[in-house]
């Protein structure tokens, strides 16, 4: 038996009963809990304590915690990077249901401007910075119920990206400052092609970063709502994976990472052409990565959350099957368009009903 058959057979008996056709079955009678805890509950979790020490005035410790979570290249418990985390309690601050944000953001303001003052060497005190006139400047229109905005408010919403990009000057060292650049690019009106040809440039900073292809694909590749039913974006990912401070195990789960993430979103969608024909997706590639996925982070909830709905797109029994071992009878309400348990569980019933055999 070569090495790579025996380790994929090891892999397999965590969740089966061996390598063969002889999988666990699911049990029809078992019920489904939601997770006691998310993903989402413990990046929460983790954000807390740094946005309290921000609005306290703790910046040698948010500078020391930062520094530490890039050295290490400490990961999370579905593998995001906790640097990534630690900014994004100020890249996402409006968005984590912070009490009264309109009142608290001025204060968080001040203080942010007090960590880049008085530690003017701080990378880090620059990339939240950033992150927050980013954040704050889509709050005017986010919180714009109208959807549309004065000139007033137009005026407000492009300083406060400009203020975005000057903070960020000086930091292009570090690859959460590329990816916080990408995000606030199309907005600003980069255009795709100058984007593309600097990427090589952003990925040097840390090519294992996946967070960075994420954003480029999310912001100019595959736009919001616009599908993935088209062959660029995935050209372009099995390209910039192709490097050669990338091992095939790590290019094949960022590749993973990405398309689950985009087929996710478009699985509901009645869309023709199939975006996995579309666009050409190497669905062997796929499970590959999310296998080593699955193995290294088994306390994921998004991993095996967004492997089931890839699956059912797919319409691939065996990834239908290994995701729904993997969530151990358990499910992820946030993960499921805001429906939570309905949406689950009218997916569950038409599991049981399209795909019997493996159910017992």
């Amino acid at each position: 038996m070569k090495i790579s058959v025996l380790i994929i057979c090891v892999w397999a008996a965590l969740i089966s009963t061996g390598c063969g056709n002889k999988k666990t079955k699911l049990l029809l009678s078992e019920k489904w809990q939601p997770f006691a805890q998310t993903d989402r509950t413990k990046e929460r979790e983790f954000v807390g304590p740094i946005l309290v020490a921000a609005f306290d005035g703790k910046f040698e410790e948010l500078d020391k915690l930062a520094d530490e979570l890039y050295r290490k290249k400490t990961l999370h418990r579905d593998g995001s990077w906790a640097i990534n985390d630690f900014f994004s309690a100020f890249t996402e601050y409006d968005s984590y249901n912070q009490a009264d944000p309109e009142k608290w953001q001025p204060v968080l303001e001040q203080r942010l401007q007090s960590w880049v003052s008085e530690h003017p060497e701080s990378a880090s005190a620059r990339i939240a910075m950033s992150g927050f006139y980013g954040d704050y400047a889509w709050a005017v229109i986010n919180r714009n119920e109208e959807n549309t905005l004065s000139e007033e408010q137009m005026l407000d919403f492009g300083n406060r990206l400009r203020q975005s990009f000057y903070a960020l000057q000086g930091t292009n060292q570090l690859p959460s400052a590329w990816t916080l650049l990408t995000a606030l690019a199309r907005p600003a009106g980069v255009q795709k092609k100058d984007v593309l040809e600097l990427f090589p440039l952003m990925q040097e900073a840390d090519p294992s970063f996946w967070h960075l292809y994420t954003e480029v694909v999310s912001q100019y590749l595959v736009p919001w709502r616009q599908g993935a039913n088209h062959k660029e974006w995935n050209e372009w990912l099995v390209s910039v994976l192709n490097h050669e401070n990338l091992s095939s195990v790590q290019s094949d789960s960022i590749y993973a990472r990405i398309v689950l993430n985009l087929m996710h979103y478009d699985y509901r969608r009645k869309r023709l052409p199939n975006p996995y024909e579309a666009a050409g997706v190497d669905w062997e590639r796929l499970q590959r990565g999310t296998r080593k996925l699955l193995s290294d982070f088994p306390k994921s909830t998004r991993i095996p959350t967004y492997y089931l709905s890839a699956s059912v797109l797919k319409g691939d029994e065996v990834g239908i099957q290994e995701a729904l071992l993997a969530l151990k009878y358990s499910y992820d309400p946030g993960l499921w368009s805001g429906k939570g348990d309905s949406e689950f569980f009218e997916l569950l019933e038409s599991l049981k009903l399209n795909y019997p055999s493996i159910w017992k």
